[in-house]
């Protein structure tokens, strides 16, 4: 696997990082999470979380959601193949017919005609960088200099046909603070 970024993470901790809590509370009143599928137990943002070694690129999703239909957040690692992976097993469970929505970065590759555009119901490409929540620190650091894309995929839904909406990445916190 390679990274996306040329990470300075130890390698024990690349997985760590944590999404900030004000973009997670702004996508979860939207979608009210049950599942955050790419965590572990210091950085999940839901009760109910899959682990690497549960790994949600195999595992059906419900499992962990107690029966209910599955509502998952992803943050994958952001290290390849993981993203694909990662967005593959989104479209897995939005044909079981749960909702997922994903952030990984805004860099388009080949996968993305495969994977997000016809197949994603929703694309948004942040135009500001996103400052996860580094695992040793516990402070924000920007280190996505491509902005994000926060990808949804949801069962019976009409299909994107390479429509993107963009947001500054400053308005989700605003749109935070007004809500």
């Amino acid at each position: 696997m390679h990274s996306i970024h040329r990470s300075t993470t130890p390698k024990d901790l690349k997985g760590s990082w944590r999404t900030p809590q004000a973009l997670f509370d702004y996508l979860n009143k939207i979608y009210n999470f049950n599942l955050d599928a790419y965590a572990s137990g210091s950085n999940a943002l839901c009760v109910n979380y899959i682990t690497a070694e549960d790994n949600a690129h195999l595992v059906d999703w419900r499992e962990f959601t107690n029966g209910d239909p599955v509502v998952a957040f992803c943050n994958p690692e952001y290290v390849q193949p993981n993203i694909k992976l990662c967005l593959e097993a989104a479209r897995r469970e939005a044909r079981r017919g749960g909702t997922v929505v994903v952030v990984i970065p805004n860099q388009p590759a080949k996968y993305w005609e495969t994977l997000v555009v016809g197949q994603a119901n929703h694309i948004t490409i942040t135009l500001g960088r996103i400052s996860f929540i580094d695992p040793v620190s516990g402070d924000p650091i920007q280190g996505n200099p491509g902005g994000s894309a926060i990808i949804t995929y949801a069962p019976r839904a009409p299909r994107t046909r390479r429509v993107a909406t963009g947001t500054s990445y400053v308005s989700v916190y605003s749109m935070m603070s007004d809500a």
